[in-house]
């Protein structure tokens, strides 16, 4: 009987994926070739794999008009990767691409279409534990979409089907060089990456780089409960049209009680001819790193946006352990207000070598840093230059705050219809020293308290 068993057991095995396989329309599901992508999904969940598995779609066999899902696992030798070599799969009923608890596969040149005007429209779903997976050098797309409900995403971490619902939807997932929009400017989803825990299934981290994301109607990235996450040199630009209407408020990236788990990084992005109502361009609430491993948002661009009542640069909220450095904020416009770099409620923050320039608004506020009772707050090398005020010009560099180091910042070329003041006031200690002041108009103010 021991014999009879472990001969069945080697069957088992030997039915498991490995190798190199085909997916083409054209051949029919035979030997190592599936007719389609469910074709190909049947197979894997059944069997599960005993090797690295590569797919190559054949050039030219789609369009794929199916949904798959994935629930078999990889590992970290035997991946499953699936070359598109430039193909496109699609559907209108919701999610056309759904990993379910699936581990360490790649999706690679592939072109992801979801095509229904759903309240699940999305290109990937990934949830149920699904980790150590890639998307790569691939085009999203939500084609045909309008609604507004939160539950759309180019790729969505969520425990439902049609919205943003907590749970442990999977760690250390890449999204990596894609590219992601809408059909012209008025579809698109609600969100453009969109990761939703709670308290309680805060874990993972995610990765998203050198993407070029666009047409979404809330924001591009929404990052919620998230154990860390590395978010670098993507460009968010082209709002869905519907987006800049009425009242509404759009976050290029809105990242909310993010860190613990692995750092919180927003480096390198750029964030450009954007609108809206009220537009934050990054706010960061609750993301504290620590000494050794602060949340970083460093090298960012805010250009070019134009906002019809609030514009931000980056705004940072109760994320103690913070830097943000190097980052130019140029040439944004808002009907009323418009602040540079705003921060709220935290120790030991860094903030140097920033460029704020060329801004405009009736109220123009370059910097907006309220510490009271908190300490080490570090203003360095900043350059605040040529703002224009059709009013008031207040420049806010520390607002109350101990241990303040108000330091080497120039501010130089400012104008306001009427005075500019500009700030480090009320602080209960600190050093406030080489600071450069030419050149404003119509009235300087510079209090050291």
């Amino acid at each position: 009987m021991a014999v009879f068993g472990s001969m069945l057991y080697a069957g088992a095995v030997s039915a498991q994926l490995s190798g190199t396989y085909t997916i083409n329309s054209g051949a029919a599901t035979s030997g190592t070739n599936y007719a389609s992508f469910t074709a190909f999904a049947t197979a894997i969940n059944g069997v599960g794999v005993s090797g690295p598995v590569t797919v190559n779609v054949a050039t030219g066999s789609g369009p794929y008009n199916e949904k798959v899902t994935f629930t078999a696992s990889g590992t970290a030798t035997n991946t499953v990767t699936i070359n598109g070599n430039g193909n496109t799969i699609k559907d209108a009923a919701g999610a056309v691409i759904t990993l379910n608890g699936a581990d360490y596969f790649t999706f690679d040149n592939l072109k992801v279409d979801a095509s229904g005007n759903v309240s699940g429209a999305r290109c990937y779903w990934i949830y149920n534990n699904a980790d150590n997976n890639t998307i790569k050098n691939s085009e999203l797309i939500v084609s045909s979409n309008t609604t507004t409900g939160s539950g759309t995403a180019y790729i969505a971490l969520s425990a439902s089907a049609t919205s943003r619902t907590a749970g442990s939807h999977g760690t250390n997932n890449v999204i990596d060089n894609n590219t992601m929009r809408g059909n012209g400017t008025n579809s698109g989803p609600y969100s453009g990456v969109s990761d939703y825990r709670s308290s309680s299934t805060k874990s993972g981290s995610l990765t998203i780089t050198n993407n070029n994301i666009k047409h979404c109607y809330y924001g591009h990235f929404y990052i919620y409960y998230t154990g860390g996450f590395d978010i670098r040199n993507n460009t968010l630009t082209t709002y869905r049209s519907d987006a800049q209407s009425g009242t509404g408020t759009t976050y290029p990236a809105y990242l909310y009680y993010c860190g613990g788990t692995t750092q919180c990084k927003f480096n390198d992005n750029t964030i450009t001819g954007l609108g809206g109502y009220y537009q934050y361009g990054i706010y960061v609430y609750q993301c504290p790193g620590t000494a050794a491993n602060p949340t970083q948002v460093n090298n960012n661009s805010f250009t070019s946006n134009s906002s019809g009542y609030y514009f931000y640069g980056p705004r940072i909220y109760y994320s103690s352990y913070s830097e943000v450095k190097n980052n130019n904020i140029s040439s944004n416009s808002a009907t009323y207000y418009n602040y540079g770099i705003q921060t709220y409620y935290n120790n030991d923050i860094l903030i140097q070598d920033n460029l704020i320039e060329n801004n405009t608004a009736y109220y123009v506020y370059p910097f907006y840093n309220y510490a009271y009772n908190y300490s080490n707050i570090t203003i360095d090398r900043n350059r605040v230059l040529n703002n224009d005020a059709l009013y008031y010009f207040y420049n806010y560099m520390v607002y109350y705050g101990s241990n303040v180091q108000c330091t080497n910042n120039t501010l130089a070329g400012n104008s306001a219809t009427y005075y500019c003041y500009n700030f480090c006031y009320y602080p209960v200690s600190g050093v406030y020293a080489h600071n450069t002041i030419v050149q404003n108009q119509y009235t300087d103010y510079y209090n050291y308290g």
